[in-house]
């Protein structure tokens, strides 16, 4: 089946044309002839995906259906569709206002219907996947709020050639909305920008159909502008090119004559649906490098640096070239905590890991390997040079006392550094245990200095 759907309307004739149709098209087709009806399926573990509602029902006001959809939980973003047994434009906004994605009026055009449920229910589709859904901030273990984003969304209107005049719509939308709204040539929206528009309302030539469509094909194709919203405009005799744009990516479709309020809502929502769809990209990168990355020192975590350190290693046996890996630990790590308190231990391990990135290449690897230990790994790095860049660290760390937070003062820290150099036929588990036995002989031997590994090959 394409799709779970509920068809409200009070007329069993109505219900019955209209699900010959979806069934047709293999959805499977629910129905409800009252709202408190359609309420109770709505409830039910295999709701449906979508609703289309009567602009007319016997127990409550269409839109107060909407409204009551919208603020249940988990239905918040269910698609609904309102059918109107005439073109009401004052009932299309009470409609819209309330929630409903689309307002459509009888005769029901079959080819825009159709084309407006793929569209709807593909949408949400992607918005419920489980990496992009807000819940999945506590799944990961991020407690704290994502940054929320909430500006005024930049808007450009587009005509696909010479024609239609777009002057009077542009002002009248200024007028309406917070953020800049731009008329824009098709040329210019192609070039690359700094701050693209957030959303594009691309109108179709009326003596050339076509170049709207192909307009809209190149803005999804482009990296700088395939995450936008896309509002498509068509003249009264363009239903197909509306239908073909919706399937190609536009996320809403108007078929004129269009009014400046209501194209002034629908772009207020595609806005809002711009900023949600931030948020939840941000949860996903957050989430990201919160799983790659230490939280405290904010160098890579064991999780990301053990596989990292692989394909490194693998690298350099391709190229015939060295690599070399070290590990440092810092010497007496626990007398720290144990006489300034773990809070300062914590300032100390974020400094060492800000001191050792500073004397790093972009290329090599920093990462924690666990408590008061950090794993460096160095491409195309040799014997001698190894040596020469661990001495450094060394140095880095010995050079300055490490201040501490609060009135505790500073505390001189020093660190020891065990190197293992791998080449042809060398993997990270013997060079690990190299780097660590050279490590124990750093420590064995003073501490404060770096030794490379015996057994390790130059």
């Amino acid at each position: 089946m394409n799709g779970r759907i509920l068809i409200v309307d009070p007329l069993a004739t109505n219900r019955i044309v209209l699900r010959t149709k979806l069934a047709a098209a293999f959805y499977d087709v629910a129905q409800a002839a009252s709202g408190a009806e359609a309420l109770a399926l709505l409830a039910t573990r295999s709701g449906p995906e979508l609703v289309i509602c009567a602009d007319w029902l016997a127990d409550m006001p269409e839109h107060d259906l909407i409204r009551r959809l919208r603020d249940r939980p988990g239905l918040g973003d269910l698609p609904a569709i309102v059918i109107q047994s005439a073109d009401d434009s004052a009932a299309r906004m009470t409609a819209l206002r309330a929630g409903a994605d689309e307002v459509m009026a009888r005769p029901i055009d079959s080819l825009l219907l159709m084309a407006r449920l793929r569209s709807l229910l593909r949408a949400r589709r992607c918005d419920s996947e489980p990496p992009l859904r807000e819940d999945a901030r506590k799944a990961l273990g991020l407690a704290e709020d994502s940054p929320a984003f909430a500006r005024p969304g930049r808007v450009a209107l587009v005509p696909a050639g010479a024609e239609p005049d777009l002057s009077t719509l542009c002002r009248g939308l200024q007028i309406i909305l917070p953020g800049p709204v731009a008329l824009c040539a098709p040329d210019t929206v192609l070039r690359p920008r700094a701050e693209p528009p957030d959303v594009y309302v691309i109108a179709e030539t009326p003596t050339a159909p076509g170049k709207g469509l192909s307009l809209l094909s190149d803005l999804r194709a482009r990296p700088s502008s395939r995450e936008a919203g896309m509002l498509f405009l068509a003249a009264p005799q363009q239903r197909q090119a509306a239908a073909a744009a919706l399937d190609l990516g536009a996320c809403d479709a108007m078929i004129g004559p269009v009014e400046v309020a209501e194209l002034a809502l629908r772009l207020e929502r595609l806005i809002a649906r711009q900023n949600a769809s931030r948020r939840l990209r941000a949860t996903v990168q957050h989430g990201v490098r919160a799983a790659l990355t230490d939280p405290l020192t904010g160098v890579f975590n064991r999780r990301y640096a053990l596989p990292k350190l692989e394909r490194m290693i693998d690298t350099a046996a391709r190229r015939d070239a060295p690599c070399a890996v070290m590990l440092a630990d810092l010497d007496h790590f626990k007398r720290i905590n144990d006489r300034f308190g773990h809070g300062a231990g914590d300032a100390v391990l974020v400094e060492v890991a800000r001191r050792l990135s500073a004397e790093l290449r972009p290329a090599d690897l920093l990462a924690r390997h666990g408590g008061e230990e950090f794993l460096i790994a160095l491409p195309d790095t040799g014997r001698g040079e190894a040596l020469r860049i661990a001495r450094r660290l060394c140095n880095a760390i010995a050079g300055a006392p490490f201040a501490l937070p609060g009135k505790a003062g500073s505390v001189g820290v020093t660190i020891s550094i065990g190197v293992a150099i791998g080449g042809r036929g060398t993997a990270s588990t013997p060079l690990l245990d190299s780097a660590d036995r050279a490590l124990y002989g750093a420590k064995a031997d003073g501490r404060n200095q770096a030794l490379i590994g015996t057994a390790s090959a130059a």
